[in-house]
Formats: C-alpha cells, sequence, structure tokens
C-alpha cells in the first residue's frame, strides 16, 4: 500500500468543495452551504460544521426574503438589485466558506481523500428546483388570470406591473 492509498483510506468520504461551488451556481448557496455542512460533520470538525449551519440559515433567510421581494415589486429596479445581491452572496459564500473546506481538505488530505456519490444530493436539489419552479408557476397563473390581480398601470411607457390590488390575490 502505497502513501496516497493510505492518505485515501484514512480519510471520511465527502464531496469535493469545488464541485459543490459549481452546482451552487445551478442550484443556490443553500445548496452548497448543506453539503459543505455534511462535509465538515463528515470530517468531524464540529465547530466549522456550526458555522457552516449559520452559512445555511442564513443563505435560506435571504432567498426566502429575496423570493419575496420579486413576488411582491415588480420594479425592475427591485429585480436588478436582487440579482446584484444573489451574485454578491454566492461570491461572499464561495470566498468564506467554501474555499475555507478547500483549504483544509488540500492541507489535511492533499487532494487525495474518498469522493461521495452526487446522485442523492442532486436529485434532491432537482426536486426542490421543479417543485418551486410549479410553486411559482402556479402563482404566475393566478395573478395572470385574476381579474382583482390585473396589472394596471404603466410607467415612462414600461409595464410597472404594479397594483394596489395584489393583496386581494392571495
Amino acid at each position: 500500500m502505497n502513501a496516497n492509498s493510505a492518505n485515501i483510506s484514512n480519510s471520511p468520504p465527502i464531496w469535493n468543495p469545488n464541485s459543490i461551488a459549481s452546482w451552487s451556481l445551478l442550484f443556490s448557496p443553500i445548496f452548497g452551504a448543506w453539503l459543505t455542512y455534511l462535509n465538515w460533520q463528515g470530517l468531524g470538525e464540529k465547530d466549522k460544521a456550526a458555522e457552516s449551519k449559520y452559512w445555511l440559515t442564513g443563505c435560506i433567510i435571504w432567498m426566502v426574503a429575496t423570493a419575496a421581494i420579486v413576488i411582491v415589486a415588480y420594479d425592475p429596479m427591485y429585480r436588478a438589485g436582487v440579482v446584484v445581491a444573489y451574485i454578491l452572496l454566492f461570491l461572499t459564500w464561495y470566498l468564506v466558506e467554501n474555499r475555507t473546506q478547500n483549504n483544509f481538505i488540500k492541507r489535511k488530505f492533499r487532494g487525495k481523500y474518498l469522493k461521495r456519490a452526487w446522485l442523492k444530493p442532486l436529485t434532491v436539489a432537482l426536486s426542490v428546483y421543479l417543485v418551486l419552479q410549479l410553486a411559482l408557476f402556479g402563482v404566475a397563473s393566478r395573478v395572470a388570470t385574476d381579474p382583482k390581480c390585473s396589472f394596471t398601470h404603466t410607467v415612462g411607457g414600461l409595464a410597472d406591473y404594479r397594483t394596489e390590488t395584489w393583496g386581494v390575490c392571495w
């Protein structure tokens, strides 16, 4: 048995932090924070797992808040602000949390470790994504077909889509 296989056999199975970051571009920093948290737990790093749990909670709160803003505020400036804030959230999570774990794994295992399978977390992420898309489609369909929720006024010739009867739609 050589030194490399000894390192691999001593490591717990974990997901590659670089792959976590890549998949998080598609599925959000919530996905990345969740897998980073599970990695820290698997590595036995309880303090770092606790920090990662804060990232997970914060990302969930942030995503719910921004979804509410996008649903309620049809102003394109709000939406642009949400996109910029999302990019900043992702970059902050990546630089502070993801890179920390990546560097830890490089130092501890020299890049040689047991890799966890991606089927389960990607299936969960895709399922959540599809459920959320269906829910948003349902909300959008309701708003589009309910006369009380009609898009009533424009500003500067561009559709603003804001209406005083929005709350009645629910």
